[in-house]
């Protein structure tokens, strides 16, 4: 399924996205505006059935007439060459999903017409066993080495705490800006007959990795602080009990504010800039979207968990705490965050994500 804009433009930047969950789309959104803006015509190839979701319809449907898209049944290296013979890019093809497409490139016979440019999100192993972690990363480096010599560069996703790139390194691209009338409605949601009240927000694709109940844990025991908690995103079922642990926090005294399913930027954005913190709470290693755009908003950060996070605090300093995922500690430092400094605001960095993927830099 193709839709073309009849582009006149000689220049043209084909974009791969196979899958559209979390921030794909809208790192595609950046690399799409990036183009427009150099003059070149952004060819978009996703997998069929992707112009029909929420995800879609939140990052790409206002720019539809900025650019042309592929749906394809199966995408795979052989798939994209084909795409390449007909389409004639002028550019590196761009991978959204680099992680997937490292591999692809080793595996198939099929070249690209001028090479590959990957986007690595999680550049380190994600296994909770070290060894296994250690193992995992390593064979990441030794792939990306080895596709080089096919003409693919990868080019690591790091977090916007980072104040220098190498060569290699892409900062993440996500942004904090205020709509007025979504903040009008979130605002006037959170405010309704609680005069006072402060919010510690969770926000993103909600499943077990956020660690809700034990946050839900940690709020009970400040509970009589007036601190509640803004549930923000996308219930992915990986959490099977999570309306019931919503429910039993409620019975005893948390007040929890549910907005649910895949929220626009604009929503998003006014629940970080209303919240009295974030709290991000998971083992995940690698650069979180959320906290960039806590940090972009200036809204204090509290995480726990992962060594990652740990780094990114560290690096923020005032305005943001790091503990371990324990309910004490963690309700310790979402009591101190709400009346503690905020975090001294970072510039959207989404020029550099796109000029390093668009090989301009």
């Amino acid at each position: 399924n193709m839709v073309n804009r009849n582009f006149a433009k000689t220049d043209v930047q084909l974009i791969v996205s196979q899958g559209h969950e979390g921030h794909r789309l809208m790192y595609v959104r950046v690399l799409v505006d990036a183009a427009v803006a150099r003059g070149i015509a952004p060819v978009v190839v996703v997998m069929a059935g992707t112009t029909k979701s929420e995800e879609y319809a939140i990052h790409l449907s206002d720019r539809v007439d900025a650019f042309s898209v592929e749906e394809h049944v199966i995408l795979n290296m052989s798939t994209i060459s084909a795409i390449e013979a007909r389409v004639a890019p002028t550019r590196a093809t761009i991978f959204v999903e680099g992680d997937f497409w490292l591999k692809e490139s080793l595996r198939s016979r099929a070249k690209l017409r001028n090479g590959g440019r990957l986007l690595i999100m999680r550049a380190v192993g994600q296994s909770k066993n070290p060894v296994v972690r250690v193992v995992q990363t390593l064979l990441k480096i030794a792939l990306r080495e080895a596709a080089k010599f096919r003409g693919v560069r990868s080019f690591v996703l790091v977090g916007p705490t980072q104040q220098s790139h190498g060569a290699f390194e892409v900062p993440d691209p996500a942004f904090s800006q205020i709509d007025e009338v979504a903040a009008s409605a979130v605002n006037d949601r959170l405010s309704s007959g609680r005069a006072g009240f402060r919010w510690a927000a969770v926000l993103g694709v909600i499943g077990e990795r956020k660690n809700v109940p034990l946050i839900l844990e940690a709020l009970l025991l400040v509970r009589s602080k007036g601190i509640g908690l803004v549930l923000a995103g996308r219930d992915d079922g990986s959490q099977r009990d999570l309306a019931e642990c919503i429910r039993r926090a409620e019975q005893e005294g948390v007040r929890v504010e549910r907005f649910d399913g895949n929220l626009s930027d604009a929503v998003l954005d006014a629940i970080v800039a209303a919240a009295g913190c974030v709290v991000l709470a998971h083992s995940n290693e690698g650069p979180s979207g959320i906290l960039a755009k806590a940090l972009y908003a200036g809204t204090p950060i509290v995480a726990a968990g992962a060594r990652s996070l740990r780094r990114d605090v560290k690096a923020i300093g005032a305005g943001a705490s790091w503990c371990s995922l324990d309910r004490v500690q963690l309700s310790h430092a979402i009591e101190s965050a709400m009346t503690g400094p905020k975090p001294a605001q970072r510039e959207n960095q989404s020029a550099l994500f796109a000029n390093r993927l668009m090989g301009d830099i």
